[in-house]
């Protein structure tokens, strides 16, 4: 069997709601699908996800010009050639696009063997996960609102977009956690807001009394060593996100001693196969460690959550329901949340199938 066929193609899409976050607004999502296709009529997919600046049109082309002819001809089975090909054939930037061919490459071996993705990264430690479920900035009965709603529905961990105003965010905690009580769980993301490390530490101070579970990114993803003076300085645990793209950043950080816990992607990373391997440095220092959303539709969602369910050093709760913050998901049927849990599929490759009529529906012409 050979791989004859790979293309990536642009989309857009509504969000359930515009989202405003410390790194701008977002009313759609300008994503891409790979598909990967054999001489012998099996097919893989994969999906590229990003909110920073290359997205859906220019990581797409990144396959079809720079990745596609790496892999056409080859033994889809191949599965860690193909993979360390991709990786190493372009830099940091193209994460999200070798991420999408990743997750393809992972989708299309599990389907030609009949089995699971989760089985070809070493088989599940888990057959669930605890979600998380980040609150879009807004006024501070919005955002206490929208709690509410999420806890009713099922979800015991909550995150707080914060980070520009912070009188805002600290009115927006008062109000959620009022209206939500003691029992849930809360965390806080700045997505890398603030600029200087002391005025981190007087911010996170003030969040002390929320009895928040961790503060995620603080600063600037390149200021690791303000990084450090923050978790050395504050009282509640640090989250490494934006600092954390691959395996080498996870090294850096452990080094560095920049981070209590830490966030990886499989976007960002570039695939499960370094994102699995960011997981594994950050086990060796004993740093629990979560899946972050772009947030992915239900393709993306699905490489996360076979990851997850492989990974020792998981935290109790990520964010695994990327397809809930868009108006409708992508493929055929969603992976399965129930009660604030999401369900590791299990059908042959990532599980999920494809909404072909849709994509063609809001493809980028």
């Amino acid at each position: 069997m050979k791989i004859t066929k790979v293309s990536a193609i642009p989309f857009r899409a509504p969000r359930r709601n515009v989202w405003h976050a410390a790194f701008g607004t977002v009313a759609e999502s300008e994503y891409a699908i790979v598909i990967i296709e054999t001489d012998e009529g099996v097919r893989g997919v994969g999906e590229i996800a990003t909110v920073w600046d290359r997205r859906g049109i220019s990581q797409a082309d990144d396959v079809n010009r720079l990745l596609a002819p790496l892999l056409t001809g080859r033994d889809p089975l191949a599965l860690s050639d193909l993979c360390v090909r991709v990786h190493r054939a372009l830099g940091r930037g193209s994460n999200p696009a070798k991420a999408g061919v990743d997750i393809a490459l992972h989708d299309l071996a599990g389907r030609i063997l009949g089995v699971p993705v989760h089985q070809l990264l070493g088989g599940k430690l888990r057959e669930s996960m605890q979600l998380s479920f980040s609150i879009n900035m807004a006024d501070a009965q919005r955002m206490a609102d929208e709690a509410a709603e999420l806890v009713t529905a099922g979800f015991k961990t909550l995150k707080l977009k914060a980070g520009i105003d912070h009188r805002a965010d600290l009115r927006a905690l008062a109000a959620i956690r009022e209206r939500i009580g003691d029992p849930i769980t809360l965390r806080v993301d700045m997505n890398a807001a603030v600029a200087s490390a002391k005025d981190a530490v007087r911010r996170i101070r003030d969040f002390e009394s929320f009895g928040l579970e961790f503060v995620e990114q603080p600063l600037p993803a390149h200021d690791i060593r303000g990084m450090v003076f923050v978790r050395e300085h504050s009282s509640l645990p640090i989250m490494a996100d934006e600092s954390l793209w691959d395996s080498r950043d996870a090294l850096e950080i452990v080094k560095q001693g920049a981070a209590d816990l830490a966030n990886v992607y499989v976007m960002e990373a570039g695939g499960l196969r370094e994102g699995r391997q960011a997981f594994a440095v950050l086990e060796a220092a004993g740093i629990p460690t979560m899946l972050g959303s772009m947030p992915e539709f239900g393709i993306g969602t699905a490489a996360q959550l076979h990851l997850g369910a492989v990974a020792p050093n998981l935290l109790g709760t990520s964010d695994l329901c990327g397809f809930m913050y868009h108006a409708r998901d992508i493929v055929r049927t969603s992976p399965l949340v129930h009660d604030g849990v999401v369900h590791v599929p299990t059908g042959p490759g990532l599980g999920v199938e494809l909404d072909d009529d849709l994509l063609d529906h809001w493809r980028i012409k």
